[in-house]
């Protein structure tokens, strides 16, 4: 991936571009062979892909192509690829690079085979057949006569065969395009021919598909000539020889593609060669045969006379092929019969072709052509085509002129024409006078004979072709479909054809032989009707004398067969038409004449709705014109159906018009009957339609004028005059009738009735017409409607519509009930023998049923109520069918008031009774109609009063629980009848109407007198209360119990029917205008009997509904509800354990909100009523208590009702618990944990969340004024843990910290702040009760619980308080205790709460409540200060006045509160420093413990107070001090407990004192320095914590008090710290380093000298080796670090001098005990630990310094002993030592080499240290390290470095050495000493300066290489060595060696 990236970024070198594409190549071929994954491969070859298409590859080198060959399916991956991406430019470079190697590499040739057989590469053929044929011809120049198989083309022959069969196409053009290269040269190309055949034949291989390659290139050259040539040559070579043809099998293919040639003369070449059958595979040869016919076709139609004897010649030998090789195969039979087929009629052009193609027709077994043989006239037609025929003479002239001016014929008179040289039709008045010349007569002789003949000849080949359809038309027409699909010919001869046999049919007497026919060719003709392109105009006189024989003649002269097969189309059509006619027949009740008719709607139907409709307008006007039947019948039919489309009605109606404007007076009178089917017209929606319809009209006006009369017939209101008045009048209302849908149904019903209708209108249009002129031309429209199918029917009447019940007339009637009743009969009595009733026939009922509901006066006819209420029924088997629902809710709808009331009362009560069965309809719309039609009318109660009393009164209701047997021997009685036809409603049914009409009452609330209905529905209450009421038992059913399924469905049933009552009830109390006094109530309602229903009932809703009722009932008559309040109180505390849900609770509510305060008001006792309760809470469901406690304590009253509640439930709780469970119970978190799972206190818990804190905050006072009463027993104790654990769980509540924040501050008198005073003082109380009581049976940790959980709500109480109120009641608890017991639980409260302000946790991590933002502490006001000091001055009272030891924890406890105090206010309030003089001599206290108290609350005190603690400076030092130094080991020998923590106290007043009165303890600095630095507590590790502390102060003393008060006291306690130990020396000069560190320019200036010489003074702690000091590197270390940090602060003429002495020092003599004087070597290893600190922290700034040191280093390097005397002292001698060194010495050599390598190290200034001098000095000194021997007893030196570190250092110096000094002159000499030591007999030795060569490789990387030449011997040497690891090592570094200059070094070695 990473290679493909960088092929798109860069353009890469080519040998880069070749190794990648081999390594990837590589990695493919991995992948391939591992065969683990192919994703992996398939990346490969994407990132090859990449690099090759975007970098300039043009080849794959051959390694890589060698190793890609390789790959396994390699063409499959490649073929994966290509399918996502573009690999074209890939492809190419690896066919190219495979193909150049394909000639000698065959594993190269079989790749490029299988990429080019399986991958898409057609678009490179061109390319590489190119290629291929330049290579043949390339190695064919070079070796022209040795054709072996290294150098012949057999290889080619492979790809050549290969693409040939993949990609001929592409391969014919290539070959083609290689060989047109040539341009034009004829040698060249006849030499590339002769060139690449003998290539490709030098090794001939028959197994290979070319055995004549000459041959092949020949039939691939891209001249035809050369193609012709070849066919013809190897046609004559298969006639000399036959055998020959089966050796041609291999170049079938090329011969093949020579019939698909696009020269037709190498076709004919093709075509004409011997055997080709045998040559050619059947399946090619047929399609090749096939394809040059149809080419050939084309050619001959196109009316050019070029190649036309040619494409005749082709299609003749094709045809003659075909036939003799094919015809015998069934599947090949039909495609050479419809080859030939557009051949068998003659034309001029090709009459040879036509008898060719005729003759071979009687050798195909085809049925069409079995009657195609040749007759004489066939045999003639060659003599009169030649030209072969007698004279003309002129009679026959003059008689041929005769017969034109007779009977004009317009083909030959243009034949006459264009044979003279006169117009003919200029004489045909004077036929004689006709002058024809001899030439003219002879032209016109040949060109009528020719047509004459050739015309009878074709109409005889028709004939024949006829005769032999029609035997079986149905066997052949699809063959002649898919013939006919391309072949214009082939189209004229099939529809010639079809015209011919209609024909012949017309003269049969068998007319359905004529309707198969049709049946078979009209979809056929309409599919070649709507394919064709260009149709043409005909005119009726051509479409009139149309015949087969006239358009057979006409074929002779065209050449544009399109035209003339739409003309013949046109025709056809007009004899179809003709046919019809001929057998249109009077009736069309027989199957015949229905399928007649049948067929000449469609026939309609094509003509109307087909393009291009104006060619077939006289088709449908010569069909109405010459209709034997009245087509009036015909049209009225078309425009009143459905599914006729408007276009064809708009062709109906034009139909009419013409009908009407030809003036036919023989169907006047159904003309003018017509006219209600002309009003169908304009009602359409279509515009179109309408507009035709008014024409017709119009038409219509226009005739009524024409006819005459006294021959009018029929019925009278056509011919009367209003009638010619109506038409006038539509007529003139035109416009508006056509632009407005709504115009024509108002003006005819204005026109028709004797009211203004609509104000669209013309005024007093009602007036036009007298009364019987109305009625009779409404009974002429109603009468011919009648005639009309439903949707005509439909359309009439929606135009009439306005004049409702008007229309229903006998006739009218009589469709309702035929509808009515075949609606019943389908729907209701299910019987579906009977046709199903239409859409239209659904919208006439619904029209007809919603005239019937529109009342006139002037109806006189027969009432419809039963037919109405018949439409209502509903009771059928598909109740959702639209015929059942549209007729239902058109009456709805139309359900007016007006004509409900007009009613009868029987009658409204059958309608009513309708309107309740339908009120509960399955069906959605129809119950929504039922309910709008019952809010419109205005139902008399008494109607509804006697609908309930029949119910009530029957003895039981049938239930379906027997059967069907039974049933029928049941009484009517038992049953609910229906008013409605006797009708019973039985089981079910009757349950359904109740509740319909029990939801119909619900729903009206309008109805007058309801309160009337108050009595019959508390007797159905009543009724329904018994199962024998609706399952009635009998002598029959006592053994026989319904089904659990029909009693489950009746009780569901049953219990909303009550429901529904009791709702409805409530609703009548609830109204307003209700009154006990009205229709007598009070009587009326029976509480009683509602209570013993919701006792018997289990059913929640009915309950409920009972309880709503009574919520009601007590507003009207409470009496009546108060009588049984017991009993109902009963009835709501069962419901609320069993009923649960959101509306119970509603209706809970609102029953205790009527009643129980008129119960209260008579009991007075809250506590009573909430105890009935509480024993029911247990068993009613968790989530409902909260509610119904809560409700009736908003009832009662929350301040008297909750203490009460909780009491109730607390003493529940502890009642139920026995005494062995409050024995098990042992500690607090079992206690709360079981106590929580208890439901009287989540109760509790949750009751008190309901209400705000100052509400609940009063309860829990009293709870804990109650607990506190009595501790006598173990109950009370457990009681109290309960008690405290609920308060204190309240106290957390977030709403109780936003109360608090609320409330005004300083209001200690009234709410919150004083109940948080009482409850604090009772947890005070509480506290010591508990402590004070002495029950045995209480144990310790129960105790313990109860004092914790106090605290907490102490802790959260006071948290809450304001503070000055809570420093007063502390104050005033303080002042109030008695023994110091109560006072110390005092103060440890006040403590407590003091830290307890900066937490927000407790103690067992119980979170408390917020009191506000920020710390109140920290701004007090002044209220708080004030109640705070007076605090604090009881505080010190009790410090003050406790002396004895019993008092000491009440004074440790003052002491300590004061200590909290103080740090959490840090405000200097005056009271502090009382407090601090007070505690200030405590210090001195001999009470370690209250010394220590008194210790941290001094610090803490002067952390507030600041400077003003000034004062009591020198009393709190001097204690201080006297206190630490009396607590000392030294003094007391031990350290306990209390000593710790005094002397850790110490360091908090040292921290306090230090940091805010620092600048004020100059006389106290030495005595706190010498306390820090020499006191061993706090210099020694024994205590971490005291360690820690102590190097704070440290810190603290060198940051916060300035220097010079700071330094002298430092610098003085140096000898004290040598005898106190190292730990003391380490801690001072790390004081003193700090101290340096601050110190600023001045101090510098003014003290480095001393400080220095005090470093200096330190560093020879070595030497002088103190027995106090164990760990002298330390010490050093410390001292070193001080002064390499004094350095950093000084300049360098500062340092300079001070770096001289220190030379000096190091190297002065000392005198030993004998009086010697020696150099010191301890002196020498401190001193260069200091130059290494030197250097390290100065780098390149120190390492000019170094050339002060060069003798002593060089000399350290090389002395062996540990001093050198000054008495001996010579010039040193460089030597080489081998025996071992003292430790100390290795010591020293280790620091110098170590100093050396820092030097070496940064050594990059332009002064450089290691020059040439330096070098040479320090060269033997440095390398002769590389032979000493480490001491002996090193090991038991554990502070001196050890072997490996000092070989570690040494090889590092020498490597950075070379590096430093910078130049190959001073590398020789280095790296020879280097190797010279390699020779040592040592193998450290050898080892060590093999590493430190390759050191110096390693860090002069290729610049080492100029010593190459002198290190070689030496590696020799090593690699001889006896050592293994010396072997390895060398080995290594000739590797790298070789590596580096990129080289072989063994021939060196």
């Amino acid at each position: 991936m990473v290679v493909g990236m960088l092929a798109t970024r860069a353009t890469l070198n080519d040998n880069l571009i070749k190794r990648f594409m081999r390594s990837i190549i590589d990695i493919a071929r991995e992948h391939a062979t591992e065969s683990s994954d192919p994703h992996w491969l398939r990346l490969s070859f994407m990132a090859l892909i990449n690099l090759v298409q975007l970098q300039s590859v043009d080849l794959i080198p051959k390694k890589a192509l060698d190793l890609l060959k390789e790959i396994r399916d390699i063409s499959g991956v490649l073929l994966g690829l290509s399918k996502e991406f573009n690999i074209k430019r890939f492809l190419a470079v690896l066919l190219d690079s495979l193909l150049l190697y394909s000639s000698s590499d065959d594993q190269c040739l079989e790749t490029l085979l299988s990429i080019t057989e399986n991958v898409p590469v057609e678009n490179l053929v061109d390319h590489m057949i190119s290629k291929v044929f330049s290579m043949c011809m390339t190695q064919y120049q070079k070796n022209k006569s040795d054709f072996t198989s290294s150098t012949s083309g057999s290889w080619a022959k492979k790809i050549l065969a290969v693409v040939s069969k993949k990609y001929s196409v592409e391969l014919r053009a290539a070959v083609q395009r290689f060989m047109e290269d040539t341009k034009g040269q004829s040698k060249k190309e006849d030499l590339k021919l002769e060139i690449l055949s003998r290539m490709m034949d030098g090794h001939s291989d028959m197994s290979l598909p070319f055995v004549d390659s000459k041959l092949w290139f020949r039939l691939h050259h891209p001249k035809a000539a050369v193609r012709c040539a070849a066919l013809s040559s190897l046609n004559g070579d298969l006639k000399s020889d036959r055998s020959k043809a089966e050796n041609l099998v291999t170049i079938q293919d090329a011969i093949v593609r020579q019939l698909w040639d696009d020269d037709l003369a190498v076709v004919q070449a093709a075509l004409s060669l011997d055997q080709l059958p045998n040559i050619v595979t059947s399946s090619s040869l047929l399609d090749a045969l096939l394809h040059a016919v149809k080419r050939c076709v084309g050619i001959l139609l196109s009316g050019s006379s070029q190649n036309v004897q040619l494409a005749a010649d082709v299609v003749a030998l094709s045809l003659t092929i075909a036939v003799s090789s094919f015809c015998n195969q069934a599947d090949s039979t039909e495609k050479v019969a419809s080859a030939m087929f557009p051949f068998l009629l003659i034309q001029p052009k090709t009459w040879n072709l036509n008898l060719h193609v005729l003759t071979l027709g009687k050798d195909v077994n085809w049925p069409l052509f079995k009657n195609l043989v040749a007759d004489d006239g066939m045999k003639k037609l060659p003599d009169i085509m030649s030209g072969n025929i007698s004279s003309i003479s002129m009679d026959f002239v003059n008689s041929l002129g005769e017969a034109l001016s007779v009977e004009p014929d317009e083909r030959r008179i243009e034949l006459i024409e264009s044979a003279c040289n006169f117009k003919l039709s200029e004489v045909l008045q004077s036929c004689n006078n006709i002058k024809l010349t001899e030439q003219e007569r002879n032209k016109l002789q040949k060109g009528l004979l020719i047509r004459e003949s050739v015309s009878a000849l074709n109409m005889d080949i028709v004939n024949k072709l006829v005769d032999a359809f029609m035997m079986h038309p149905g066997d052949v027409i699809q063959w002649l479909t898919v013939s006919c699909q391309d072949a214009p010919l082939s189209k004229t001869l099939f529809f010639v054809m079809l015209m011919q046999s209609l024909h012949k049919m017309n003269s049969s007497s068998d007319p359905s032989q004529f309707l198969d026919l049709f049946d078979l060719c009209f979809p056929v003709l309409k599919t070649e009707w709507e394919e064709l392109d260009v149709p043409v105009d005909v005119s009726l006189k051509e479409l009139s004398k149309s015949n087969c024989q006239e358009l057979l003649y006409q074929l002779c002269d065209t050449s544009n067969f399109t035209a003339l097969n739409s003309k013949l189309l046109i025709c056809l059509f007009w004899k179809l038409v003709e046919s019809f006619i001929k057998l249109e027949p009077a009736h069309v009740s027989s199957v015949f004449s229905k399928r007649l008719c049948s067929g000449l709607e469609d026939l309609f139907f094509f003509f109307a709705t087909t393009r291009a409709q104006h060619v077939f307008k006289e088709h449908l006007h010569y069909r109405v014109r010459e209709a034997k039947v009245c087509p009036v019948l015909f049209l009225t039919r078309l425009l009143s159906r459905e599914d006729v489309p408007p276009m064809v009605q708009i062709e109906s109606l034009k139909c009419f018009l013409y009908l009407c404007s030809s003036g036919n007076s023989e169907w006047s009178i159904q003309i003018f009957s017509s006219f209600p089917v002309l009003l169908v017209a304009m009602s359409s929606d279509n515009q179109d339609v309408k507009v035709a319809g008014m024409n017709c009209f119009e038409a219509l006006f226009n005739l009524r004028s024409r006819v005459d009369s006294s021959k009018k017939n029929g019925s009278a209101a056509i011919y009367s005059s209003s009638f010619d008045e109506l038409l006038g009048m539509m007529v003139q209302q035109r416009r508006l009738i056509l632009s407005d849908n709504k115009f024509l149904p108002s003006y005819l019903t204005s026109l028709l009735s004797s009211t203004p209708n609509a104000l669209l209108v013309p005024v007093d249009l009602q007036k036009r017409f007298d009364q019987s002129t109305k009625e009779s031309i409404l009974s002429f429209f109603l009468l011919c409607a009648q005639e009309l199918p439903a949707y005509g029917k439909l359309k009439v009447l929606s135009l009439l519509k306005g004049l409702g019940i008007l229309l229903l007339h006998d006739e009218n009637v009589k469709s309702l009930s035929q509808l009515l009743d075949k609606r019943s009969q389908y729907f209701v009595k299910l019987d579906k023998t009977c046709p199903p009733i239409s859409d239209s026939e659904v919208d006439l009922l619904c029209l007809l049923l919603e005239c019937s509901m529109m009342p006139s006066s002037s109806f006189k006819g027969q009432s419809l109520d039963d037919h109405i209420l018949n439409a209502l029924k509903m009771d059928c088997g598909d109740s959702e069918h639209p015929a059942v629902i549209f007729p239902c809710l058109t009456i709805l709808e139309k359900l007016s008031n007006q004509y409900y009331t007009e009613l009868k009362t029987e009658v409204q009560i059958r309608f009513f009774n309708k309107l309740v069965s339908m009120f509960r309809s399955t069906n959605g719309r129809i119950q929504n109609a039922a309910k709008e039609a019952v809010l419109r009318l205005k139902i008399s109660c008494s109607t509804v009063v006697h609908t309930l009393d029949h119910i009530t009164q029957q003895d039981n209701l049938v239930i379906d629980s027997l059967s069907k047997k039974k049933k029928q021997k049941k009484n009517s009685n038992s049953c609910l009848e229906d008013v409605n036809g006797g009708e019973l409603l039985r089981g079910e049914k009757a349950l359904s109407f109740i509740a319909s009409l029990l939801d119909m009452l619900l729903l009206k609330k309008d109805l007058a007198h309801r309160e009337s209905l108050v009595g019959p529905l508390f007797k159905l209450i009543g009724r329904s209360m018994s199962d024998e009421w609706v399952i009635a038992p009998s002598a029959e059913e006592t053994s026989v119990q319904p089904p659990q399924d029909v009693r489950e469905i009746t009780h569901a049933s049953i219990s909303s029917i009550q429901q529904t009552v009791l709702l409805l009830l409530k609703d009548i109390f609830d109204s307003s205008n209700m009154s006990p006094l009205k229709a007598n109530i009070t009587n009326e309602t029976n509480v009683k009997m509602l209570v013993e229903f919701a006792h018997s009932s289990n059913d929640g809703v009915i309950r409920n509904y009972i309880f709503s009722l009574f919520t009601s009932i007590v507003k009207i008559v409470p009496d009546k509800v108060l009588d049984h309040i017991i009993s109902i109180l009963t009835l709501v505390g069962e419901s609320t354990v069993t009923q649960i849900d959101s509306h119970s609770k509603s209706i809970f509510e609102e029953f205790i909100s009527s009643v129980i305060p008129f119960w209260l008001s008579k009991t007075k006792s809250e506590e009573k009523l909430l105890e009935i309760f509480v024993k029911v809470l247990p068993d009613i469901v968790e989530h409902r208590r909260r509610s119904i406690v809560a409700y009736l304590l908003r009832v009662i009253g929350e301040q008297n009702g909750l203490p009460s509640l909780l009491v109730l439930l607390f003493q529940s709780l502890i009642s139920r618990k026995d005494t062995a469970w409050l024995s098990n119970v042992q500690n607090s978190e079992s206690f709360i944990s079981d106590v929580k799972r208890e439901w009287e206190y989540a109760f509790a818990v949750e009751i008190c969340e309901q209400y705000t804190s100052s509400t609940w905050l009063s309860s829990l006072v009293m709870l804990l004024q109650t607990i506190s009463k009595d501790s006598s027993s173990k109950e009370c104790f457990f009681q109290m843990r309960l008690v405290l654990e609920f308060i204190f769980q309240k106290l957390q509540d977030p709403e109780f910290a936003f109360s608090v924040s609320l409330e005004p501050r300083n209001n200690a008198s009234v709410g919150i702040q004083q109940k948080l005073q009482e409850l604090m003082k009772g947890c005070i109380l509480l506290l010591q009760a508990v402590d004070s009581t002495k029950e045995k049976d209480v144990t310790s940790p129960v105790r313990k619980e109860i004092r914790m959980r106090i605290h907490d709500v102490l802790m959260t109480v006071t948290g809450v308080m304001d503070l000055s109120i809570y420093f007063r009641v502390v104050t005033s608890l303080l002042q109030q205790q008695s023994d110091r017991n109560g006072t110390r639980k005092v103060l440890g409260l006040i403590s407590a709460r003091a830290k307890d302000s900066s937490s927000s946790k407790l103690k067992h991590k119980r979170r408390l409540p917020s009191q506000k933002r920020g710390n109140s502490w920290l701004n007090l006001d002044e209220a708080a200060v004030d109640a705070f000091g007076k605090m604090c001055e009881e505080i010190v009272n009790v410090i003050v006045e406790t002396d004895d030891e019993s008092g000491v924890p009440a004074k440790r406890a003052a002491i300590s509160t004061l200590e909290v105090l103080a740090s959490r206010l840090p405000s200097g309030h005056p009271i502090f420093s009382k407090c601090l003089a007070s505690v200030a001599e405590g210090i001195s206290s001999k009470n370690l413990g209250v010394s220590s108290s008194c210790l941290r609350t001094t610090g803490a005190l002067i952390n507030v107070l600041g400077p003003k603690a000034l004062v009591e400076l020198p009393r709190i030092m001097k204690n201080l001090v006297q206190q630490s130094r009396d607590v000392s080991p030294a003094s007391t020998g031990n350290t306990a407990a209390e000593e710790q923590l005094v002397m850790l106290s110490v360091l908090v007043t040292l921290e306090a004192v230090i940091d805010k009165l620092g600048g004020f303890l100059n006389p106290h600095l030495g005595d706190i320095i010498r306390l820090m630095v020499l006191h061993p507590e706090y210099v020694s590790d024994f205590d971490k914590n005291l360690k820690s502390k102590a190097n704070t102060i440290r810190r603290l003393l060198t940051e916060k008090i300035p220097v010079r008060l700071t330094l002298q006291p430092l610098l003085r306690i140096y000898d004290e710290a040598v005898t106190s130990g190292d730990a003391s020396l380490v801690i001072a000069f790390d004081m003193l380093e700090n101290l340096v560190a601050k110190m600023d320019r001045a101090s510098i200036v003014c003290n480095h000298a001393k400080i220095f010489d005090q470093c200096l003074v330190a560093l020879d702690i070595r030497r002088q080796n103190p027995a106090t000091i164990q760990n002298v590197d330390d010490a050093e270390r410390s001292v070193i670090s001080a002064t390499v940090t004094l350095t950093k602060k000084l300049t360098e003429s500062e340092f300079k001098p001070l770096f001289i002495r220190s030379i000096d020092w190091a190297e002065s003599d000392l005198v030993d005990e004998s009086g010697n004087e020696n150099k010191s070597i301890d002196r020498s290893i401190s001193f260069y630990g200091l130059v290494n600190g030197l250097c390290e922290s100065h780098m390149s700034i120190f390492v000019p310094y170094f050339k002060f040191m060069l003798d002593s280093i060089a000399s350290h390097l090389t002395s062996a002993g540990v001093s050198v005397s000054t008495r001996k002292k010579k010039k040193a001698k460089l030597q080489e030592t081998d025996g071992a060194i003292p430790p100390k010495s290795w010591h020293l050599r280790a620091l110098v080499l170590s100093s050396l390598k820092n030097c070496f190290l940064h050594d990059t200034g332009s002064l450089k240290f290691l020059d040439a001098n330096n070098f040479q000095v320090l060269l033997k000194p440095i390398v002769s390290q590389l032979v000493v021997e480490p001491p002996s007893d090193l090991k038991e030196h554990s502070h001196v470095p050890t072997v490996e570190e000092v070989d570690e250092l040494l090889v590092s110096c020498i490597g950075q050495m070379a590096v430093a000094s910078g130049s190959d002159l001073l590398w020789k000499p280095l790296n020879h000493e280097v190797l010279m030591q390699t020779r040592s007999e040592k193998l450290r030795s050898r080892m060590l300066s093999l590493k430190s060569v390759k050191q110096m490789m390693d860090n002069l990387k290729e610049e080492y290489l100029v010593l190459l030449a002198e290190t070689i011997p030496f590696l020799g040497e090593l690699l001889e060595d006896v050592d293994l690891s010396v072997k390895s090592l060398s080995q290594d570094i000739i590797t790298q060696l070789e590596e580096m200059s990129g080289e072989d070094l063994a021939q060196h070695l």
